[in-house]
């Protein structure tokens, strides 16, 4: 099956005759390693997070209507300007952009968020349109969500970080995650001190930043992390947790490509 995409939902074959990412790219990390005075080279450092990250969409945009027929009243080219009006529209959005590719070989069904900052360059003969895309969460996430797993093991996939989990803590009193060290990750907790009044469920949104009970961040002040990050799972890996406290926990993610 052909990798076919979708913007906010528009399947993109409606208005190109293909869509391409002409070349494989991958993020950078930021940050650097450290110079030591008389030694060679540097001391590496593993606490590294990737940058944001661009890369080129191609578009082939037809000249004729979704069906392939040419029924505008301006012929071909009306086509053309119509189609293209439409790709500037999505990917000109003051938004991010869900950009979807279905059917992507290994990988199956997979999509990220992007924005157009650098506009598009475009053929004048052939109406070959290039859109730069920035994603600013630099990894891909595959579809559909893992959803609910929890103590004691979460199974990962992919080949990039997961830190936007979403983690439900049901009852408990000083209800403790705790994630130990796998892989370049050192041990993790998540707990919510106390014993919560009114609802009985907190969610802690690794990836907003929220902690959740009646209203979004009502209960931030509950958590306590050992980390200076929330949460992070490694890729292709079975992950153990445990909860000390009493009640139960639930982690829906999205496994991640880089």
């Amino acid at each position: 099956m052909a990798e076919t995409f979708e913007a906010d939902g528009v399947a993109l074959l409606t208005l190109c005759d293909k869509v391409r990412i002409p070349q494989e790219f991958m993020a950078s990390k930021r940050g650097g390693n450290l110079e030591v005075l008389h030694t060679h080279g540097e001391r590496q450092n593993a606490e590294k997070w990737f940058a944001a990250t661009e890369f080129p969409l191609t578009c082939f945009v037809k000249f004729t209507d979704a069906n392939g027929d040419v029924t505008h009243i301006d012929g071909a080219a009306g086509h053309g300007r119509e189609n293209l009006a439409t790709l500037k529209r999505l990917f000109g959005a003051r938004k991010l952009v869900r950009l979807t590719r279905k059917g992507t070989p290994h990988h199956g069904d997979n999509e990220t968020f992007v924005e157009s900052l650098a506009g598009l360059s475009a053929g004048e003969v052939s109406q070959v349109v290039v859109f730069i895309l920035r994603m600013v969460k630099p990894f891909w996430r595959l579809l559909p969500i893992n959803p609910g797993g929890g103590t004691p093991s979460i199974a990962t996939l992919g080949n990039g970080p997961i830190d936007d989990m979403v983690i439900t803590f049901t009852a408990g009193t000083n209800a403790k995650l705790t994630v130990p060290a796998i892989g370049e990750l050192p041990e993790q907790t998540v707990q919510i001190d106390g014993t919560p009044t009114g609802p009985t469920t907190t969610v802690v949104d690794v990836g907003a930043r929220t902690v959740t009970g009646t209203t979004a961040n009502d209960r931030i002040g509950l958590l306590t992390l050992n980390k200076p990050w929330w949460l992070e799972f490694p890729p292709n890996e079975t992950v153990l947790l445990s909860l000390t406290g009493g009640g139960t926990v639930s982690i829906d993610h999205y496994d991640k490509l880089l």
